[in-house]
């Protein structure tokens, strides 16, 4: 009787003192699920690029914006030999000192400058048609009825300083819609992706043209 309790409870400390094992994969356990990929496969080629060509176009548009602004400062701190070197007219020279005519031009070249780049950015795009339209609609909506209300509240007609004005006013305009065109179409996912398109087949067309003739 003692050596068969000796046995049970050597049993029973051997069955607490041995490691669990690790339980098997079976049937009922579901394997683990990937964790769902932030690329979609099927997207079309050309939006590999869409993040750096974003960052491109701001860069650009930043270092337009810098430059006119530093043409606007020496515009304003060296206005005299400016004006000297321009002209030797005393008359006009009179013209250039008004403080309306020196302060619309130097405070137009930021807008100026971010104008120029807007332009570039749609060129490079080939939305030559799109600039065309775009300052069609500025000179007889924008430029044109702006020149004649300077020119209707003045006894002598538009002045020099009204003239940029109404400049000033185009290229408002002209910053907007060339903005909107950029960044509300051409650099987004479906805008980029129609515009590829719409390249390609231009290209293809070109293409079996050349080789027709």
């Amino acid at each position: 009787a003692e050596a068969a309790g000796a046995g049970a409870e050597a049993a029973g400390m051997a069955t607490h003192t041995m490691p669990r094992l690790p339980q098997p994969l079976t049937a009922a356990t579901p394997p683990p699920v990937p964790a769902p990929s932030r690329h979609r496969t099927d997207d079309p080629p050309e939006l590999d690029v869409l993040p750096a060509l974003r960052s491109l176009c701001h860069r650009l548009l930043l270092l337009g914006l810098a430059a006119g602004c530093v043409f606007s400062a020496a515009l304003l701190l060296l206005r005299e030999h400016l004006i000297a070197a321009f002209t030797r007219d005393p008359g006009t020279a009179a013209i250039l000192r008004a403080p309306a005519v020196w302060r619309t031009l130097a405070c137009a070249q930021p807008l100026n400058a971010l104008v120029f780049v807007y332009d570039g950015l749609l060129y490079a795009f080939q939305g030559f048609g799109a600039v065309r339209e775009i300052m069609e609609v500025g000179v007889g909506f924008v430029f044109m009825p702006a020149l004649a209300y300077v020119a209707a509240g003045r006894a002598e007609g538009a002045t020099l300083a009204g003239v940029w004005s109404a400049k000033v006013a185009l290229n408002a305009w002209r910053a907007l819609a060339l903005g909107t065109r950029i960044h509300g179409w051409l650099l987004t996912k479906r805008g980029l992706s129609q515009h590829a398109r719409c390249a390609a087949a231009a290209a293809a067309e070109a293409a079996a043209k050349t080789s027709s003739t």
